[in-house]
């Protein structure tokens, strides 16, 4: 099979996928709209700028709608940063003697638990408050995180107030904690023009607090944390990471000089952290999701979240450290790459791929070895996908 009728064989598959998720995506919508006497009083700073840096920025979660409960995704009425922005505006308003900080908003998601007459709602948020210095470098005054649950008879209705709640009780631990704004250190958000410093740099060990700071191989130390193995046996390729409370840690990924461990809260309502197998531009892993899905986009993730027990299979999955964009091995694709040249290959993926991360490493690390490195990126990860 030539390499362009593999990719347009690629490319049918994962739109068919693309599509079954995609089309017609009707959305709910809130609004946060602060009234004036909800501003706190006694505080010293205003929030002036939001950066969004969530993994996902499509959707806030996955809400239950009218009579048959019919899942859709949650978006605000303005934009996310706008949203944000007045709601602080009423909150935190800027005063003669307030100083200025900027919000960069990791994570905001909302999820509903549906009981017998009654449904859990819970909001959290992960934040980091930062004062710029310039050339996109910023002083860390806090990173901080807040959960809201509540059990009501309609969590949809209420999701705005503890959406509210959780941002608000975020920058008043960060008041409380460090009213005099000093520094915890550096955080530079400098996006580097040049490539992709993960797939050409030795990588750093240690934490990862975002996708961000991945891409751009910037960990840091933390000798604070508590780092675990499941006890249950089909756990051992994850560990469990918690902070000195007990809770769950908040970083994106793990570096321990061996393997990079990414958080599993990226694309479910998990928090544990799953061992991934490094390979050109990848991260390998293998996982309990959607069924032979080519790619998960912003809907998927989201519905990944939503804490719904809709999973189906397990599968390797690969994440694009270029893009950020989890893609699924699926069988299609390794066909296209391994049925007509590589037979050996493919009869040992057929018996092992689907749960193996380590036999699926064996072969991709084989096949980049004799293969066009490109057409393989082309067919694993198409670049024109986007979330």
């Amino acid at each position: 099979m030539s390499f362009k009728r593999s990719v347009l064989l690629a490319f049918t598959v994962i739109c068919f996928f693309q599509n079954s998720f995609c089309q017609d995506i009707k959305v709910a919508t809130l609004s946060l709209k602060p009234e004036k006497s909800e501003a706190i009083e006694g505080v010293n700073f205003y929030v002036e700028n939001i950066i969004d840096n969530r993994f996902s920025k499509s959707y806030l979660g996955i809400v239950q709608i009218g009579f048959n409960n019919t899942r859709t995704p949650l978006v605000f009425e303005q934009s996310f940063s706008k949203e944000l922005k007045d709601y602080f505006d009423v909150i935190f308003p800027n005063k003669t003697t307030s100083k200025p900080i900027t919000i960069r908003i990791d994570e905001l998601k909302i999820s509903e638990n549906p009981e017998n007459f009654t449904e859990e709602g819970k909001a959290k948020v992960v934040l980091e408050v930062l004062k710029p210095k310039g050339n996109n470098m910023y002083e860390l005054l806090g990173r901080y995180s807040s959960v809201s649950i509540k059990t009501t008879i309609d969590a949809t209705g209420s999701h705005s107030k503890r959406i509210q709640d959780v941002l608000k009780e975020s920058l008043l631990s960060f008041f409380k904690e460090n009213p005099n704004f000093e520094s915890k250190g550096m955080l530079n958000l400098q996006s580097e023009p040049n490539g992709t410093p993960i797939l050409k740099e030795p990588i750093q060990k240690g934490f990862f607090y975002t996708f961000f700071e991945l891409q751009h191989n910037r960990a840091i130390n933390d000798d604070k944390v508590v780092i675990t193995k499941p006890e249950e046996r089909n756990k051992t390729d994850k560990l469990i990471i918690k902070k000195e409370d007990g809770l769950p840690s908040n970083y994106m990924a793990y570096y321990d000089g061996s393997n990079i461990y990414v958080n599993s809260n990226l694309y479910s309502s998990e928090d544990y952290f799953v061992k991934t197998y490094k390979i050109d531009n990848f991260l390998l892993f293998n996982e309990k999701f959607l069924k032979d899905i080519s790619y998960l986009n912003d809907l998927s993730i989201v519905l990944g979240k939503s804490e719904f027990p809709y999973m189906q299979a397990r599968n390797c999955f690969i994440l694009d450290l270029s893009t950020g964009i989890f893609h699924g091995i699926t069988k299609d694709k390794m066909k296209i790459l391994l049925d007509e040249k590589f037979p050996d290959l493919y009869k040992l993926y057929k018996r092992y791929g689907q749960k193996d991360d380590e036999k699926v490493f064996d072969i991709l690390k084989e096949l980049f070895e004799k293969e066009n490195p490109e057409r393989i990126r082309e067919i694993l990860a198409p670049k024109f996908l986007n979330n």
